[in-house]
């Protein structure tokens, strides 16, 4: 076969705020004596991917003589459980199935809250708070009683339509997709605090930036393209 003139390979990514980060992510590893970090930054509008770093990382200029975990892009291959980082996504679910008012009364309990057999706790009883309250005081107790309004699926099926049961479809090897335990009165209520769930580093950025750009979703992308689908609503923009 005649040989085949090349296309142009555009990327989204950023080289400065690549060489930023991973320096900020070296310097929070080595002050929080962690073994590893990782960060995703996106453009808002657009879903373009900036900067995706991990760190430790390694030089793929020299031939490696094996594969570990410093060859891992950990952004999209590494599970973690959320915790309380996934309360305003719940909260823009809470909200757009029903409103509240910002002086809604909601009361915790120093106790806790009975979920499935177990007391869940605050990191302190925190007393009677206001709806606008909170996500500032970050009360699981508070979010339970909100998600028991909510139907069966219902918190589910928003992380779903926010990607963080789904793939990226980047271009890109290894990734491994977000899962949830079996919906029940239990882990319907437990997901809403982020425990019952598991999400990868990139999903979770692209959820957060529907917040961030009105509950729109440009996806996210990594090769540049001209002609990209439209933005699609996930949320109300009323609801964020």
């Amino acid at each position: 076969h005649k040989p085949v003139v090349g296309g142009d390979l555009l990327l989204t990514l950023d080289t400065r705020l690549q060489q930023l980060g991973y320096q900020i992510l070296a310097n929070a590893v080595d002050h929080h004596d962690a073994k590893s970090a990782s960060a995703v930054i996106l453009e808002v509008e657009t879903g373009d991917v900036l900067a995706m770093l991990n760190y430790p990382s390694f030089n793929p200029n020299i031939r490696l003589s094996k594969v570990d975990e410093h060859t891992k892009n950990k952004s999209i291959s590494n599970l973690f459980e959320p915790g309380s980082i996934i309360k305003p996504l719940a909260m823009a679910s809470i909200l757009s199935h029903q409103y509240y008012k910002p002086n809604y009364m909601i009361e915790t309990s120093a106790e806790g809250h009975l979920v499935g057999g177990q007391y869940i706790k605050d990191h302190k009883y925190l007393g009677v708070l206001k709806f606008e309250d909170v996500l500032v005081k970050s009360s699981n107790i508070a979010m339970i009683k909100l998600t028991e309004q909510l139907p069966d699926d219902y918190l589910a099926n928003t992380y779903h339509k926010m990607g963080l049961f789904t793939s990226s479809y980047l271009p890109l090897y290894g990734e491994n997709v977000g899962k949830y335990l079996k919906v029940s009165d239990a882990n319907k209520l437990t997901m809403s605090y982020g425990y019952g769930l598991s999400v990868n580093l990139l999903s979770m950025a692209r959820a957060y930036n529907i917040l961030a750009n009105g509950g729109m979703d440009p996806g996210v992308q990594l090769v540049f393209e001209k002609h990209r689908p439209e933005p699609e609503v996930i949320i109300q923009r009323e609801y964020i």
